[in-house]
């Protein structure tokens, strides 16, 4: 049996009569994360709103441990939903300013009743594990820095003990100091957790650091996949040696 938690089967989404994806397929074993680089408009973030069912596919399957995610019903699409997780780009914009802290992590566990007094010591253990002070849970969203936001954003994504986190594009909002204080929290998450990711970056040195594959989008369609040491070392292809190319060095 096959170790793959999510799967991409001929994925394309369209448009009208743009077509934003093209026949993709992408496989992510337990474990692993799995980068998805490519210039701003190759389908990136449209891949993952497709994974997360927030945009329709025209064709293809999307499997998560197996099962065809578009066959789920309300029930199994509700634990589908706590199965992915999103870590958006801007997490500001992502968190409710009217909700504190503890409510919007007691929303991720509960969105029915998301009661703090109920799932306090939880919410205690999220915040300790993303290195935030208990307090947190009764303060703001604007009484917290950029990074302590990603933090937030962080903790709300595990809080479910997710199958699947996804990354979308996490740290380009951060300074290159806050980037990486960042970068070595979800080192240590990653190992603590053993968790499953889609990195979304168009940062190849940060995906270098971080994955353990690569998938390469080029106007909607993978042109290079395998691990990220191979791809980088000898790309097979001209337009992954130009994105290498312009990483700064």
């Amino acid at each position: 049996m096959s170790d793959d938690v999510l799967t991409a089967e001929g994925v394309s989404v369209r448009f009208g009569s743009t077509t934003v994806l093209d026949d993709v397929g992408l496989r992510i074993g337990a474990g692993r994360t799995v980068g998805l680089v490519g210039e701003s408009g190759s389908g990136k973030t449209t891949l993952a709103r497709a994974i997360l069912g927030l945009v329709p596919i025209s064709s293809g399957r999307i499997l998560l441990r197996g099962a065809d995610v578009s066959a789920l019903g309300r029930r199994e699409r509700r634990a589908f939903l706590r199965a992915v997780q999103l870590v958006p780009q801007d997490p500001y914009s992502s968190l409710d300013p009217r909700r504190t802290i503890g409510q919007t992590l007691a929303e991720a566990l509960d969105p029915v009743r998301c009661r703090v007094r109920t799932h306090r010591d939880a919410i205690t253990a999220a915040l300790a594990d993303v290195a935030l002070p208990a307090d947190a849970i009764d303060r703001y969203p604007h009484e917290f820095s950029g990074g302590q936001r990603q933090r937030i954003a962080i903790a709300r994504a595990l809080i479910t003990r997710p199958d699947v986190v996804i990354a979308d594009e996490m740290t380009s909002a951060l300074d290159v100091s806050v980037q990486a204080e960042v970068l070595r929290l979800l080192a240590r998450l990653r190992d603590e957790h053993d968790l499953t990711m889609l990195f979304i970056s168009h940062n190849l040195a940060v995906v270098q650091q971080v994955c353990d594959d690569v998938v390469v989008l080029y106007r909607g369609q993978v042109i290079e996949s395998g691990p990220t040491a191979d791809v980088f070392a000898e790309p097979g292809e001209e337009y992954t040696q130009r994105l290498l190319d312009s990483v700064p060095r």
